[in-house]
């Protein structure tokens, strides 16, 4: 398997057996037509989807929801919810407190507060046997001996210390090594089956590398209890005809994070997106996941209120180089925020009707900022709680002659001058896709019909992402996507700590070198909240400083493309990270497309 590291190669194994080929007609299914999933990604690229907890891409991922169970997922409006735990902790709830130690509380709590979880008693594995504390033990032991850059590893690290309840083994405790108010930690958090899985883990003597010879997973993979989710791998046979390759799942009627309505359900593989259009177009398919559909894929189907849209969690923006004696100047980057009309950049590029254009920095579900599904007409900024810089060149003229610039009136062709030197700046940015490529021609076109002179300056994927960002070689303006995770506080893009230079070893991701006293004090202040209405009371705090200052310029969130045929209720697409595959059990299938 190109391109994972070598521990995760050997998880190719683990769906060798689950994968069947069959020869499958063009035509619609009739009425034994079973529930069908088409996705574009071969075989090959979704085998490490088994194991809970092996590195998965994008389109792996997606499909380890429909096997594996997690605690705590994301729901459609980002906001954390329980899936294999009874109640979300809280404050309020006495499941998220501050430990006493002696008697008193520490002054410092961050690592003494103590964050309660409880499985629920009908949660259970495909074989029928209970969900227990010692999976989720067992599950961060193995993560723990994982590399730090894969996501399990990660996050492992970020769990201080998972001690099971001696009197209720459904009941486990957690700390922290530094409490975010969030619940991303748990994000990733699948369990292993300890009363499968331990005793080889054991055997392995807890080398993670010698583990992956010997697990389940590996040897002996159609077993249904290594398996949390809503269905688990039922078919094992291997058969090499026909023309397209597909796991066959059966529900798992035990799973503790909702009912599973379909009790077999099929994933079908293609190799190009005109396939998968054509199966869904047919009937021969009733969902294409959102990690599968592209704009131009989304075209092809005609499928009356097929398609299923949702504001992405990418935000392709501009950065400002605020370090730039010319940039420091707020008039002039609020002048340029308001000469570009988002809205033309929305027909340019192509975006599908009926997704906003960003007004501010943050995704409207973590600030409660109002969404309109109508892009035809701009937003009215009074509905913001922030400073909006959209469309307006009149005030943006204004602006720029409050700051000593001068335009010949009776000339749109000139630029803007002040001091006898033109208005003229750089836009470095890279060439990762067509709709990169359309926003910043786009926006140099604007820019100059405005009256600045925009250089556009492209650079090589990885030279752009490592030496131009990380390093700020951009001298004025660069385009590019930040993909902020649903749930948790852009500290990384905005905390003056993380401000790339030679004195940090260019870590950090806030490329603007923006810094704001204030900023820094309530991002520090959040870490320790965990009540969502007071966070996201701060992160409304948060996007009005930065509309402030504009320190950036916020475009569009890319979107996020599902589709679904009429007859399947209940399939929506979120947007973030979690994946419309998090919430499989409200997929309602009509009866005439129930597996037989």
């Amino acid at each position: 398997m190109p391109g994972l590291p070598l521990e995760f190669r050997r998880f190719g194994l683990i769906l060798s057996g689950l994968v069947s080929v069959c020869i499958l007609p063009k035509l619609a299914f009739s009425e034994d037509h079973r529930p069908t999933i088409v996705t574009t990604a071969p075989p090959s690229s979704w085998l490490v989807a088994s194991h809970p907890l092996a590195e998965a891409n994008r389109k792996e991922s997606w499909l380890r929801n429909l096997v594996h169970g997690q605690l705590v997922i994301l729901d459609q409006n980002w906001r954390w919810q329980c899936q294999l735990c009874v109640s979300l902790p809280s404050p309020s709830n006495g499941l998220l407190r501050v430990a006493r130690r002696d008697g008193a509380s520490s002054k410092n709590s961050r690592q003494n507060l103590v964050i309660d979880f409880e499985i629920p008693a009908h949660a259970k594995w495909g074989d029928g046997k209970p969900l227990v504390a010692d999976d989720f033990l067992l599950a961060l032991e193995i993560a723990r001996s994982m590399p730090p850059s894969t996501k399990s590893g990660s996050l492992a690290r970020a769990i201080l210390e998972l001690s099971p309840d001696a009197k209720n083994n459904r009941h486990f405790f957690i700390r922290l090594r530094e409490p975010r108010g969030d619940f991303w930690f748990a994000f990733g958090l699948r369990p292993v089956p300890s009363h499968l899985e331990s005793e080889i883990w054991k055997a392995s003597e807890k080398n993670y590398k010698d583990y992956l010879h010997s697990t389940n997973y590996v040897i002996n993979p159609s077993q249904p209890g290594l398996y949390s989710g809503p269905w688990f791998p039922k078919n094992t046979r291997l058969r090499n005809e026909g023309e397209a390759q597909s796991i066959l799942l059966e529900a798992n009627p035990s799973f503790g994070g909702g009912k599973v309505i379909a009790h077999s359900i099929q994933i079908l593989f293609r190799r190009a997106e005109k396939d998968a259009a054509a199966d869904l177009q047919s009937g021969l398919a009733d969902i294409i996941p959102e990690t599968d559909l592209s704009p131009a894929g989304a075209k092809l189907i005609t499928r009356k209120n097929a398609i299923r849209t949702a504001l992405g969690s990418e935000l392709e923006h501009i950065d400002f180089n605020t370090r730039n004696p010319l940039l420091t100047d707020v008039n002039l980057r609020k002048a340029i925020s308001m000469m570009i009309n988002r809205y033309d950049l929305a027909r340019t590029t192509g975006m599908p009707a009926g997704l906003p254009m960003a007004l501010g920095f943050m995704h409207p579900a973590m600030t409660g900022s109002p969404v309109r599904t109508d892009r035809g007409d701009l937003l009215r900024h009074q509905a913001f709680q922030h400073p909006v810089w959209g469309y307006a060149p009149s005030e943006a003229a204004a602006l720029l002659q409050q700051s000593g610039w001068m335009r010949e009136a009776s000339n749109h062709s000139s630029l803007w001058i002040k001091e006898g030197s033109p208005l003229e700046v750089d836009l470095d940015t890279n060439r990762p896709d067509q709709i990169r490529m359309e926003t910043v021609r786009s926006v140099a076109r604007q820019l100059t019909s405005a009256g600045i002179k925009v250089n556009i300056k492209e650079h090589a994927n990885d030279a752009f992402i490592r030496e131009i960002l990380g390093k700020v070689k951009f001298r004025y303006l660069a385009e590019y996507a930040w993909r902020i995770p649903a749930g948790t506080i852009p500290d990384a893009v905005l905390d003056s700590k993380q401000i790339p230079s030679l004195q940090n070893g260019y870590t950090g991701e806030n490329t603007s070198g923006w810094s704001n006293r204030r900023l820094d004090e309530i991002l520090d202040q959040i870490r320790d909240e965990w009540d969502p209405a007071a966070r996201q009371q701060s992160l409304q705090q948060i996007e009005t400083l930065a509309s402030t200052d504009v320190p950036f310029i916020p475009l569009f969130y890319r979107p996020v493309l599902g589709a679904a045929v009429e007859s399947v209720a209940g399939f929506e697409v979120p947007g973030h990270e979690g994946w419309s595959s998090s919430f499989a059990t409200n997929w309602n299938f009509s009866s005439a497309t129930l597996g037989k």
